[in-house]
C-alpha cells in the first residue's frame, strides 16, 4: 500500500478536513476533491517561490493556502472551533515550538470526536539520530514559558549534531552505512553566530522522538490534565516515520508506563551506528536467522511479504487480545507477542520448544510486557486452568506430534468465555499434501475440512476464515512480485490482509487457513475419521515413498562419503595433489583446491545428517503411523 493511501485509510475522508503544513505535496490535494482547507507559514506564492529552484519538487502541485500562521495561534489563526471531522499533520509537530498549544488547538478545531492524524519522524532513522529525546518535563517547561520559537539551545543542537547517513538525511532501519555529521564544527558554529542576530524565525525540529516515548509523552500529558486527546490508533515505524490517530473519544494508549519506557530505552538502543560493510551486516542476519530457523522454520522480523503475511494473523487477532492475558503457545522468533503486548494485551506468556528462539525473543524484545518460556508443547503446558483470554497458536499445530493434546491443553487453559485461534497451512489438494509430506518439519498434513473436525472435538463452536492479501495485493501474481522484491523496496504491511469467513472445503487461494474457537470442552472424545486427510489422497502411500526416496538419497550420500575417505592416500586432496597440477599451481591455488574439497565432503556428511532426520521425523507423523498396521501386514504376506 502507498503512504498516501495508508494515510488516508486512517481518515473518514468524506468529512470536512484540514491540512496543516502541506508544503508541496499535500497528502490531500484539492485538486483530487477532497473537501479540505489547508494552512501554512506563508501563502501559494509563498511556497512557489521558496522551492522555485528546488530539485524533485513539481511546485505545480502546490495549492493555495487558505490559512496564513502569523503570530497567531493555530486555532486563532484559523477561527473554525469544532468544525473539522479531521486534521492531518504531517511531519509537523516535532516542529511546533509549544507542543502542548499545538494538540489543544487541533482539538479546538475538531468536532467532538474527529481525529487527528500524525505522522511523526523516527529520530533513529532520520538527522535527528544523534540528539537525545525529548521527555515530557521539556515539553511541559516549553508550554510554561510560552514559547513562540524554538529555543537558541536547540537551533545550536540541529546545527552541531545534524546527521546524515550515506549522504541521505533518512534512511530506513535496515541501513548500516556510516552515520556522520551533517556540518563540520566550524561549519556550525559560523551559522549559530548567524542565527544568533537573526530575529527571523528559524525552523528547526524542536521535539525528537522514539515511538514508545511519543506515547508516553501523550500520556503523561493526559495524565497531568494537559490535554483531553488520546490514543486511537497507532503503527510502528515503517521507513523514517511512525503513525497515530488521536481523539478525544480514543481509547487511550493501553500500554503501562513503565513497558512503555522499558522499550523506549531498547528501540533507543536498537541504533546501528555503522557495519565494515553492507555484506557483513546481511551476512550476520542471515546467520541469526538460519540459527532460528534450523530448529523448526522460524519466520524472522524483517520487511519481507512472508513476515507481513505472519504478522497480519496476530493484527486479526488483536481485538481478541486487548485487556486480556494472552498464551502465544509456539512463539517462534517473539515478534508476534510483542505485537501484542504492544498493542494492549494485559499480558503475554510466549512457549516455544527452541531454547534459542526463546533467548533471542528475550534480548530482542526486552522492553515488551511478555514472558518468554521453553515449553514442548507436545507435553502439558506449564499453567494453571483457565488462565487466558486469548489463546493463539499460528502454524505451529502441524508441527506437534500430539496434536490432540495440544488441542484439549488449549482448552484448558482459555477461560469460558475466551477464545482460541489456531492457524495452519491450507492443504487442499493431494499435490499440496505431496509438497507438505516433503517438509520434515510438518508432522500431519491435514486438509482445512480436517482441521476444523478435530477443533470441533476441543470446543463447541469452530469458525473458519480465509486469509488473503487486500486492494492491490489481492492477486497471486501481485503476492508473487511482492515476495521477490528486495526488502528495501517491500511496500506491503500488516494491515494489507483480510480474512473472509469461509466454509473449511472454499479456501482455495488462502495463504492461511484460521480457526477462531469458543467454548472449551472438556470431554472431548476420540478421533475420527473426518480428522484425517481424505483417503483418495493415499496419504499413507505418499509418505512412504517419500521417505524411501529419502532413504535412497542417505544411503547414496554415505556411498559417496566412504568412496572420497577409501581414496589413496595420494589422491586426497588434504595430502597431496597430482604432479602436474603441483607444477602449475601455486601454493594459493593449491590451499583453494583443498579447502573447495574438504568443504564438499563436509557438506555432503551434513546433508546426509539432514537427510536422516527428515526420515526419523516423517516416521513419527501422522501419515506414517496412520499406515503402520497396512505396512506390518504387506511385509508379513511379502515374507510368507
Amino acid at each position: 500500500m502507498r503512504r498516501t493511501d495508508f494515510l488516508r485509510s486512517l481518515i473518514h475522508v468524506g468529512g470536512v478536513g484540514l491540512e496543516i503544513g502541506p508544503s508541496f505535496n499535500p497528502l490531500l490535494p484539492k485538486a483530487e476533491g477532497f473537501n479540505v482547507e489547508t494552512v501554512d507559514y506563508t501563502d501559494g506564492n509563498g511556497l512557489r517561490a521558496k522551492y522555485q529552484d528546488a530539485p524533485n519538487v513539481d511546485i505545480a502541485k502546490i495549492e493555495e493556502v487558505d490559512y496564513v500562521i502569523h503570530d497567531n495561534t493555530l486555532a486563532g489563526s484559523i477561527g473554525r472551533d469544532s468544525y473539522y471531522d479531521y486534521v492531518v499533520a504531517s511531519h509537523v509537530i516535532e516542529h511546533t515550538p509549544d507542543m502542548i498549544q499545538f494538540l489543544r488547538d487541533c482539538e479546538r478545531l475538531l468536532k467532538p470526536g474527529g481525529i487527528l492524524l500524525l505522522a511523526i519522524p523516527d529520530k533513529r532513522h532520520c538527522f535527528d539520530v544523534f540528539q537525545p529525546l525529548t521527555s515530557t518535563g521539556a515539553v511541559l517547561q516549553a508550554h510554561y514559558d510560552g514559547r513562540r520559537r524554538p529555543g537558541l539551545g536547540v537551533i545550536f543542537d540541529d546545527r552541531a549534531y545534524n546527521a546524515v547517513r550515506a549522504g541521505a538525511i533518512g534512511w530506513t532501519a535496515n541501513e548500516g552505512r556510516s552515520i556522520d555529521f551533517c556540518f563540520d564544527v566550524q561549519a556550525a558554529i559560523a551559522c549559530f553566530d548567524a542565527d544568533r542576530t537573526n530575529r527571523a524565525y528559524i525552523d528547526v525540529h524542536v521535539w525528537k522522538f522514539v515511538p514508545s516515548s511519543f506515547r508516553l509523552i501523550l500520556t503523561d500529558l493526559r495524565l497531568l490534565g494537559e490535554i483531553d486527546l488520546r490514543e486511537r490508533e497507532f503503527f510502528e515505524s515503517i521507513g523514517n516515520e511512525f503513525y497515530m490517530t488521536l481523539s478525544t473519544l480514543g481509547i487511550g494508549c493501553p500500554v503501562g508506563r513503565l513497558s512503555l519506557a522499558k522499550q523506549m530505552l531498547v528501540e533507543h538502543a536498537s541504533i546501528t551506528v555503522s557495519c565494515r560493510s553492507v555484506s557483513e551486516r546481511r551476512e550476520m542476519n542471515v546467520m541469526d536467522a538460519a540459527a532460528l530457523t534450523n530448529d523448526g522454520e522460524r519466520m524472522i522480523e524483517g520487511n519481507m511479504w512472508p513476515y507481513w503475511a505472519h504478522l497480519s494473523i496476530y493484527r486479526f487477532a488483536l481485538p481478541s487480545a486487548v485487556g486480556r492475558r494472552v498464551l502465544d503457545a509456539g512463539s517462534g522468533a517473539g515478534y508476534g507477542a510483542a505485537y501484542f503486548a504492544r498493542h494492549g494485551a494485559a499480558g503475554v506468556l510466549a512457549l516455544d520448544a527452541g531454547q534459542n528462539a526463546v533467548e533471542h525473543s528475550r534480548r530482542r524484545y526486552a522492553g515488551d510486557a511478555v514472558t518468554y518460556e521453553v515449553a514442548d508443547l507436545n507435553d502439558r503446558l506449564p499453567v494453571g486452568d483457565r488462565v487466558f483470554g486469548l489463546v493463539f497458536s499460528s502454524n505451529v499445530f502441524e508441527h506437534v506430534g500430539n496434536v490432540d493434546g495440544l488441542a484439549a491443553e488449549c482448552a484448558r487453559v482459555v477461560v469460558e468465555d475466551g477464545v482460541v485461534i489456531v492457524a495452519v497451512p491450507p492443504i487442499g489438494s493431494i499435490e499440496v499434501m505431496t509438497s507438505d509430506i516433503g517438509n520434515h518439519f510438518h508432522v500431519h498434513h491435514l486438509p482445512p475440512s480436517a482441521w476444523h473436525a478435530k477443533l470441533q472435538r476441543f470446543f463447541s463452536e469452530v469458525r473458519c476464515y480465509a486469509h488473503y492479501g487486500l486492494g492491490e495485493f489481492a492477486s497471486k501474481e501481485r503476492e508473487r512480485e511482492e515476495i521477490a522484491t528486495p526488502p528495501d523496496r517491500v511496500t506491503i504491511r500488516e494491515t494489507d490482509f483480510e480474512f473472509p469467513e469461509s466454509e473449511p472445503g472454499s479456501l482455495q487461494n488462502s495463504i492461511t487457513a484460521v480457526f477462531v474457537c469458543r467454548g472449551p470442552r472438556s470431554d472431548h472424545g476420540a478421533e475420527t475419521l473426518s480428522e484425517r486427510t481424505p483417503s483418495v489422497w493415499r496419504e499413507g502411500e505418499v509418505a512412504a515413498r517419500t521417505i524411501a526416496a529419502e532413504r535412497a538419497t542417505v544411503a547414496e550420500l554415505r556411498r559417496q562419503i566412504a568412496m572420497r575417505q577409501a581414496e589413496p592416500s595420494g589422491s586426497r586432496a588434504d595430502i597431496a595433489m597430482p604432479e602436474e597440477i603441483a607444477a602449475d599451481a601455486t601454493e594459493v591455488e593449491l590451499r583453494r583446491r583443498i579447502i573447495a574439497l574438504q568443504a564438499e565432503l563436509a557438506e555432503m556428511k551434513a546433508l546426509s545428517n539432514r537427510l536422516k532426520s527428515r526420515v526419523a521425523a516423517m516416521e513419527k507423523s501422522t501419515s506414517w503411523r496412520v499406515t503402520a498396521p497396512g505396512r506390518a501386514i504387506a511385509g508379513a504376506l511379502c515374507r510368507s
